[in-house]
């Protein structure tokens, strides 16, 4: 990105003096697609990025962290696994399931690092 002393610069040789955008190039030694961007620019601000919402893995969270901390006490070979997790949350809230098996175990890995650290702590 440049700066705004070479932005006025660049304009003022190409509006003022009436170069061409490799005369530009030449003297200034950005590239020409550079120079062209910031020729055919009219606004210089930066847009703020829109806020995103909650996701869909963001609203089930408490729900796989409350599975988690139940079986927490248990023997591992009685715990629920990613996949148990997902088939129980499709029977029990056909409507909150809306994501994929593979997500359902990326979002459990990263509670059960929250869960039994906790628990070591």
């Amino acid at each position: 990105m440049l700066t705004i002393t070479q932005l006025d610069y660049i304009r003022k040789m190409y509006f003022e003096k009436g170069l061409s955008y490799s005369e530009i190039e030449r003297r200034t030694g950005h590239n020409y697609r550079t120079i062209k961007k910031y020729l055919e620019k009219e606004d210089f601000n930066v847009k703020p990025k829109k806020k995103s919402g909650p996701t869909k893995s963001d609203l089930i969270r408490p729900y796989v962290r409350e599975i988690l901390e139940e079986d927490k006490d248990k023997k591992k070979k009685y715990r629920h696994t990613a996949k148990k997790i997902h088939e129980r949350l499709k029977a029990e809230r056909p409507g909150k399931c809306l994501i994929s098996e593979r997500t359902m175990r990326t979002l459990v890995k990263e509670e059960k690092q929250k869960v039994y650290f906790r628990l070591s702590m």
